[in-house]
């Protein structure tokens, strides 16, 4: 498991659409974890936890200056903020959103470019 694992991290990280700090990505990285925990790799896994770690403090700092950003705008742009209080979500959401078709495209290419028997019938 951890082959392939470390096999679609790499592909992932190598892509420019995905890249290694894409939440997908991360989602591998802890797959990759618990897999090396079940074989006792711990010194492996700990390595992996390390840079999902590091990426939950980036995630952090980037919603704690989105946070100040949002009173920012709450003092600069009161009636902007009250008519429309939940902006920032439905951004952050079509972020994402957008965020999983570029990554699905991505996929679909790699797939077609390099997996091209997988899809022979």
């Amino acid at each position: 498991a951890d082959t392939t694992l470390r096999a679609l991290i790499k592909l992932r990280c190598q892509s420019p659409d995905i890249g290694p700090d894409h939440h997908e990505t991360i989602t591998l990285y802890k797959y990759l974890e618990q897999a090396l925990r079940a074989q006792k790799r711990i010194d492996e896994a700990d390595e992996v936890a390390a840079k999902i770690t590091e990426y939950k403090e980036l995630k952090t700092n980037e919603k704690f200056e989105a946070d100040k950003s949002l009173w920012d705008q709450w003092v600069t742009e009161p009636f902007e903020s009250i008519v429309d209080p939940n902006k920032k979500e439905r951004e952050e959401e079509e972020r994402i959103k957008k965020e999983v078709r570029a990554s699905k495209k991505a996929w679909r290419k790699i797939r077609e470019e390099r997996f091209k028997f997988l899809d022979a019938n």
